[in-house]
């Protein structure tokens, strides 16, 4: 099953009532990942590749669409989509 949307929680995985960093309840039951999760894994997994790597090729190893894989390279401080749609760090 492929992710459309993340959940309400940047942290969690939604699974249920969890309690978001600023001590918020939140009751998501949705599955759904946190876009805060998928962003930092993104930005880890991305860097540790040995050659540059697009949002597409994104999309099919984390199961998310491209739009999905763009709002969390947003989400992210240090990431950019480069010339290509390749996923870009700062600081490279």
């Amino acid at each position: 099953m492929k992710f459309t949307a993340f959940g309400s929680d940047p942290w969690s995985w939604n699974t249920g009532w969890s309690r978001s960093a600023i001590g918020a309840e939140i009751d998501d039951n949705s599955g759904n990942p946190g876009i805060g999760m998928v962003s930092n894994a993104l930005s880890v997994w991305s860097a540790l590749q040995d050659r540059s790597v697009t949002v597409d090729e994104a999309a099919t190893v984390f199961n998310l669409g491209p739009a999905l894989i763009r709002q969390a390279i947003d989400y992210h401080n240090f990431m950019f989509v480069g010339p290509g749609d390749v996923i870009e760090h700062d600081g490279e």
